[in-house]
């Protein structure tokens, strides 16, 4: 009696692995796709830039998950860094997978993209020097919150540059709204 050939068995279990594990990899990676040479080139964390086969959106939410903190203290939305200090960044109250980017001269200590992007917990360095040649710091975050949902991106994160906060404190419209430069 002759043997079954094991490689049409074996070639069917390659098929499935193909079609049913691989394409979780890849998307549960994405994240880290951004972070790479070509990602941190050719993938903008844009309302309408196509990511994950989908335009992304602008969150909805009221406020942004984006928490920034000083020591331990959370700060507001719209608050004033000071020159050269290091402060903690998370998003927090979302599920999913997400890409943290900051825009200005801040950098994140371990970030990729030039210190730009991270998708972990991470302490930024914010710009040193006189306060009149610092500039504002914005931080925003491509959420996915599985592999058939577009990506969400968030409403910024504003750190006002020493010396130009409005007297009475951050206004109330910077929790929700980009402010102009």
């Amino acid at each position: 009696m002759a043997r079954p050939n094991p490689i049409p068995i074996l070639l069917l279990l390659l098929i499935v692995y193909v079609l049913m594990l691989s394409p979780v990899a890849v998307v549960q990676a994405y994240p880290h796709y951004l972070l790479n040479p070509e990602g941190c080139v050719d993938k903008k964390l844009e309302v309408g830039f196509k990511m994950m086969a989908y335009p992304a959106i602008l969150d909805k939410v009221k406020g942004t998950p984006i928490k920034v903190y000083r020591r331990g203290q959370l700060l507001a939305n719209g608050s004033e860094y000071k020159s050269g200090e290091t402060l903690t960044v998370r998003v927090e109250g979302r599920a999913g997978q997400y890409c943290l980017e900051t825009r200005g001269d801040a950098v994140f200590n371990d970030g990729a993209c030039d210190g730009k992007r991270t998708t972990q917990e991470q302490v930024m360095a914010l710009p040193m020097g006189e306060a009149s040649y610092l500039k504002p710091v914005r931080l925003v975050a491509g959420i996915a919150s599985n592999e058939f949902a577009p990506v969400v991106i968030t409403k910024p994160f504003l750190l006002r540059a020493p010396g130009t906060m409005p007297k009475g404190g951050p206004p109330k419209a910077d929790a929700d709204e980009e402010e102009e430069e």
